[in-house]
Order: C-alpha cells, then sequence, then structure tokens
C-alpha cells in the first residue's frame, strides 16, 4: 500500500515537472513581468495561448535591440510623438500568447509605467487591457517564427 502511494505520488508530481504555474512572475535585469495563462487572454480568446519564459526572453532581448526603430517608425505618423525610451526599462510587463490561423505563435508584450509599483506578489497582478495612459500603458507583438514585431499601439491620450 505505502509503495502504491509512493508511486501515484512520483507520477502525479512528475507529470507537471517542466510545466509553467501561471501567473508566473518573471524577473531579470532587463525587465519585469508576468506570463498569463491562455485561459487569461484579455485580447485574444478563440486562440489564446500559453506563453512561455523562453519565448517571452528572445522577444524581450529583440525588442531592446530595436526599440528605438519601433519608436522612430511610430512617431513619423503619430501627432503627438511618444516618450518610451525615457523609462522603457521602468516598465511592468504583461505577456499573452495566441496562435494565427497559419500556426505560428505570437506574443502581445503590453506595458505598463507605474512608479514605485513592485511585482513582489506575482499572484497580485491580474490580466488587464489599459485604454487611457499615453505612453504609459502600450503594448507590441512578436511573431516567434518569423521574429517580427508589429501591430504597435499606445493608448490614448485620455479625456
Amino acid at each position: 500500500m505505502r509503495v502504491t502511494t509512493i508511486i501515484i505520488f512520483l507520477i502525479s508530481n512528475l507529470s507537471c515537472f517542466g510545466q509553467t504555474k501561471y501567473p508566473d512572475h518573471y524577473k531579470t535585469d532587463l525587465f519585469d513581468g508576468v506570463l498569463f495563462a491562455k485561459s487569461d487572454n484579455v485580447y485574444v480568446k478563440a486562440s489564446s495561448a500559453n506563453p512561455t519564459r523562453k519565448e517571452v526572453y528572445a522577444a524581450e532581448r529583440l525588442l531592446a535591440d530595436k526599440i528605438d526603430s519601433v519608436l522612430k517608425d511610430f512617431n513619423k505618423t503619430s501627432k503627438v510623438p511618444v516618450e518610451i525610451r525615457k523609462k522603457y526599462t521602468g516598465y511592468k510587463r504583461q505577456y499573452f500568447a495566441y496562435i494565427t490561423n497559419i500556426g505560428q505563435k505570437v506574443i502581445i508584450l503590453s506595458f505598463y509605467y507605474s512608479p514605485g509599483v513592485l511585482l513582489k506578489n506575482k499572484r497580485s497582478m491580474t490580466p488587464r487591457v489599459a485604454d487611457d495612459g499615453w505612453d504609459n500603458n502600450w503594448r507590441i507583438s512578436f511573431n516567434t517564427v518569423t521574429r517580427q514585431f508589429f501591430d504597435f499601439q499606445v493608448n490614448s491620450l485620455g479625456g
């Protein structure tokens, strides 16, 4: 009986090995954010997926290198230029994912600037969509297959 209990315990725990528990607080020297499960995706419900730390890290590294060109392109067409670069490392992030109609995974990186907000309690942040705050709240999508960024959106000025 004891051996059977131990085997069942080991099998049930091994099945969870390597799986991310969501929401997953992920902090590095480059960024501080939370990965959300597909069931918590506030942007895409039908084809949502789970983002992984590896995918998020790849997206963040590439975006850190390309943020200046993304902003330059956006500011060419925007009536009001954004000042994201000055506070880039201070943004807190939320990560969501979905699968495109051709089977490619996309990571949505949502940025929120709230000075003084700490993510000490990894369960404290809830998925959200901000519709106000100008360059304090913005997002961009990253295709993990093509490694291209697209759909850069800065929230409205509010009113």
